[in-house]
């Protein structure tokens, strides 16, 4: 198992619940959450525009030629809805309910996606363990928002 990759990724998933307190916070502020996600659009393009003129990773003139299917391009888009979802979400679910909503929403789609392959993911049947794993996060939601 590759415990420390894991641990990174856990780590990663704290920045959610700070970015969304953060985006709450402005899209009240604002009277719109349309204006938090356009600022944390904003940031994260910044800094992520200094990243690559700073480490230079590959060539963007390979995008080009790579030939790759239109939905690899609409990316942007779902973290659109995201981050909206998040900003105007917050304040009337609560972060703890609405991200593991968020979360439960995310493994039922990358269940579906992984169990066909589509979209160019490799194929991870929906095993029984598996749908108990997703009951589980179901139980979990439940808890959450009740308690």
């Amino acid at each position: 198992m590759p415990w420390f990759l894991m641990l990174v990724a856990v780590l990663m998933g704290t920045a959610i619940p700070l970015q969304t307190a953060a985006n709450s916070r402005l899209g009240l502020a604002a009277g719109h959450p349309a204006w938090a996600a356009l600022v944390s659009v904003t940031l994260t393009l910044l800094l992520l525009a200094a990243f690559v003129l700073l480490v230079r990773p590959g060539h963007v003139a390979a995008l080009a030629r790579a030939g790759l299917p239109w939905w690899t391009w609409v990316g942007g888009a779902f973290g659109l809805v995201y981050l909206l979802g998040l900003a105007a979400l917050a304040p009337r679910l609560g972060t703890a309910t609405l991200l593991s909503l968020t979360v439960l929403g995310q493994l039922l789609a990358a269940g579906v996606l992984e169990h066909f392959g589509w979209l160019g993911l490799p194929h991870h049947p929906l095993t029984p363990g598996r749908v108990l794993g997703l009951a589980l996060v179901v139980a979990g939601v439940v808890l959450v928002r009740r308690f």
